[in-house]
């Protein structure tokens, strides 16, 4: 049909566009990373009940 599509009008927005995917794919990297290394939330207070974590010290 001819038509010439014009993205000018959206040029300010996808000016980014790059650097928000870089962005997210670091975010992405963290989240793994974190899934791969922390351990689960049963884990962990399993943990800090052993080792009296929140525990007042005596007067």
């Amino acid at each position: 049909m001819g038509w010439k599509t014009d993205l000018s009008a959206k040029a300010g927005a996808l000016r980014y566009a790059e650097d928000a995917r870089r962005a997210f794919a670091e975010v992405r990297r963290q989240a793994d990373y974190a899934v791969r290394n922390l351990p689960s939330n049963r884990d962990l207070l399993t943990y800090a009940q052993h080792h009296h974590f929140g525990a007042r010290a005596a007067a």
